[in-house]
């Protein structure tokens, strides 16, 4: 019985920590961009250079996540605060040393990919001779973090599953908004 009542309790927390985490996200704008892209202290997400690119890359020792972002892009500011919550939920350090989450401002650096569109990801596998593989981001929502995480679970050499907090996301973010009315369906109303 304690059992089920610990368990229930560490499922409801997960569910409280992952609601506020997803109202977060929601509450990002461009103005708040700005300042997250202008400080990088407390979060998981590796700013990488030019020169530090090439060396994680010729390293090889892990997987690595790469964001390539311009700062004038609207939906790269959109998608930024997706991305630093992707990498909160491999922060775990048996996750930490199989995958590197960063990312790279794509217009103030000379890249070895050629840049389609922003945002942009690549995984650089730490086997040896591969080459990178691109995710193509559908949706700048949480299921475009939940994508991500799959195509690093079936690409990577690691084949880091899929955080089960990040599943739970993902379904409290599709609850609710099946539960939120499509928009103007509420002016019709009113005009009735």
């Amino acid at each position: 019985m304690f059992s089920v009542i610990l368990v229930s309790a560490l499922i409801l927390s997960n569910v409280v920590a992952t609601a506020t985490a997803l109202d977060q996200l929601r509450s990002y704008d461009d103005r708040q961009f700005s300042s997250i892209a202008s400080s990088q202290e407390g979060t998981s997400v590796v700013e990488l250079q030019q020169e530090t690119l090439a060396n994680a890359i010729s390293d090889r020792s892990q997987d690595i996540l790469l964001y390539a972002y311009s700062p004038t892009c609207g939906p790269c500011k959109r998608f930024s605060p997706i991305y630093q919550q992707l990498a909160s939920f491999y922060t775990s350090e048996e996750q930490s040393n199989k995958i590197l989450i960063s990312q790279i401002d794509g217009t103030q650096n000379d890249l070895p990919f050629k840049v389609v569109g922003y945002p942009q990801i690549m995984l650089y596998s730490a086997k040896a001779d591969s080459s990178p593989l691109e995710y193509v981001v559908q949706k700048l929502d949480i299921s475009a973090a939940l994508g991500i995480a799959k195509f690093v679970e079936t690409e990577s050499v690691s084949h880091l599953p899929v955080p089960n907090s990040l599943v739970l996301a993902h379904a409290v973010s599709r609850a609710a908004s099946a539960s939120q009315p499509a928009a103007g369906v509420s002016e019709r109303h009113e005009e009735l």
